[in-house]
């Protein structure tokens, strides 16, 4: 193949040339490290001060399809995000440690679980500058977090004891593909 050829599409390839890419930042497809929020939330309740609960059904999650959950009272929530202005369309966490949240107040927010789970939730940082946030991702196995808008920036939070470093660029596409491929960001320099 030519540089600056097409990679085939059709064999599961990236639909763009190869000298467009700018960065590859590897998620592999290892889930270590990734937890369900209920049983966050189900381990908080058993220590002393957890998170307050309505009481009924604790320890199990609740499905509601899409007409019902504009039915759910503020009091049947497991967890109170008080951080955001708007909604909250994501909540994702990242061993029994992190958790981000993103909102449509196009805020993405992550929070320290130890820190913060003896007493309501903190943030413990959010993006500078939002834009309208459209997704936010985990890296597979190591403490950082992505997140994209839909005018091409993309954050990515690399977290650590001492504190969080946040990085963003822009790009005209960027999309975490699916299982076990890269991140891709394409950047008009």
């Amino acid at each position: 193949m030519e540089d600056g050829e097409a990679i085939d599409e059709d064999r599961g390839r990236l639909p763009f040339n190869a000298e467009d890419v700018i960065r590859v930042i590897p998620l592999d497809d290892v889930l270590e490290g990734r937890e369900n929020l209920d049983d966050i939330i189900a381990d908080a309740n058993n220590l002393d001060g957890g998170l307050e609960t309505d009481g009924a059904d604790e320890g199990t999650s609740t499905a509601y399809d899409e007409d019902s959950v504009d039915e759910v009272n503020e009091d049947e929530a497991k967890i109170t995000i008080q951080a955001h202005q708007k909604d909250v369309f994501c909540v994702d966490c990242f061993e029994d440690h992190w958790m981000a949240s993103g909102g449509e107040d196009d805020c993405a927010v992550l929070f320290d679980l130890h820190k913060n789970f003896g007493e309501s939730l903190r943030k413990r940082c959010e993006m500078d500058e939002p834009s309208e946030l459209e997704w936010l991702e985990w890296h597979r196995s190591v403490d950082i977090l992505f997140a994209g808008a839909h005018d091409g920036v993309i954050w990515m939070w690399l977290i650590g004891t001492d504190g969080v470093s946040q990085t963003k660029d822009c790009c005209y596409y960027s999309s975490v593909l699916q299982e076990g491929m890269p991140l891709a960001m394409l950047a008009d320099h």
